[in-house]
């Protein structure tokens, strides 16, 4: 019976205590809604954010883990843009409320040109003082809606769900308007990465050129130090080549990014671009056997581009399209990025007399 009767005076002090901190907690959220406070001051309990705005543009980001989110459930979301909103939303303050005479029509504004953010958190059904937390869970916690930058662009327009009073906010010490960190555009937030291997994850890399098919090859390792080079145009086995070379080939492949996803290309366009001949086509094999490619296509340049010495310029000397992602990505890549990658085939050869490459047919090696 004492057991029995000490533990029904511990529930029913959790359960006074819970219903206690319950309307605290309620009455601090009324005065937050009073105030339009926007910023969340424990960004590691965020759990989603939804942002759309009135055109049935929308991107719900979700967190995988303490650094890795994902975007409509479907892409790595680009870490620098996450941590640059994550920022925004513990950061971001009430400046000052639009003037009374000014707020119908700014609440007509935002009504028609805005963008909706709701933010969802882990909570805790009862939470006691920080210490005893118990029932988590994922809960809407804020919904407001982001307009435009005021007339100095040093503000920006917000209004809470529910409230009828628009407050211009920004950020203590930054120079300049919010509502961009708030896209609701799926090519903002998807993550550039097109490769991401280490040296050792990585079996294989085959690149092909289809203009000059003597620059293709694949090179395939057979050890952490020792490769089998084939010519894919003679499909010959190379047996005096570059180890160092090699060994670089296979390391380029760390963090290789694409500059802008070319999603709202027209389609006449990108059927034009994806029709034609491709400049080349990079291939990869993992450790796990599984394959990974990429695709690319010249561009033209202007036709009155031309060089120093006056001869004209026909393709861009800067940047290529690519098909990425199994071929369901257009995307724009720089020379620059993929200079280590794109060597031909006589760059991994030896080039003295003495270590002059040696060819023998890869059906007599099998």
């Amino acid at each position: 019976m004492k057991k029995n009767r000490v533990a029904i005076i511990i529930i029913l002090v959790l359960a006074v205590l819970t219903v206690v901190l319950f309307m605290l907690k309620s009455k601090t959220n009324t005065l937050e809604n009073e105030t339009n406070e926007f910023a969340v001051e424990d960004t590691a309990s965020i759990t989603k954010i939804f942002i759309a705005d009135k055109n049935n543009n929308f991107i719900t980001l979700k967190r995988m883990n303490c650094s890795e989110w994902t975007v409509n459930d479907t892409f790595k979301a680009a870490k620098e843009n996450v941590v640059t909103l994550l920022k925004t939303l513990m950061y971001v303050e009430v400046k000052a409320p639009v003037a009374k005479a000014a707020r119908e029509n700014m609440i007509k504004m935002l009504a028609t040109n805005s963008i909706k953010v709701e933010i969802y958190q882990k909570v805790y059904r009862i939470d006691l003082f920080g210490k005893i937390k118990w029932f988590p869970h994922e809960k809407l916690t804020k919904t407001y809606y982001v307009g435009t930058a005021t007339q100095n662009n040093l503000g920006t327009y917000m209004l809470m769900d529910k409230s009828e009073t628009p407050y211009v906010t920004h950020i203590q010490g930054f120079n300049g308007f919010l509502y961009t960190r708030y896209s609701q555009y799926l090519k903002d937030w998807r993550d550039h990465g097109i490769f991401n291997f280490h040296y050792n994850q990585l079996k294989s890399v085959e690149v092909k050129y289809f203009d000059q098919p003597e620059k293709s090859f694949k090179a395939t390792k057979l050890t952490p130090r020792d490769f089998e080079l084939v010519s894919l145009q003679t499909n010959s086995k190379i047996q005096a080549y570059d180890t160092l070379k090699i060994m670089d080939l296979f390391s380029s492949f760390e963090n290789i990014r694409f500059e802008a996803l070319e999603d709202d290309m027209k389609k006449m366009k990108k059927d034009s671009v994806i029709s034609q001949i491709p400049y080349n086509i990079i291939t990869l094999t993992d450790s796990a056997g599984e394959t990974h490619s990429i695709k690319t296509f010249l561009i033209k340049s202007p036709p009155d581009e031309i060089d120093q010495t006056g001869k004209p310029i026909i393709y861009d000397r800067d940047h290529l399209f690519a098909l990425i992602n199994k071929n369901r990505d257009l995307v724009l890549i720089q020379f620059f990025v993929f200079d280590r990658i794109f060597k031909p085939l006589d760059f991994y050869l030896h080039s003295s007399k003495e270590d002059k490459p040696v060819y023998t047919d890869v059906q007599e090696i099998k």
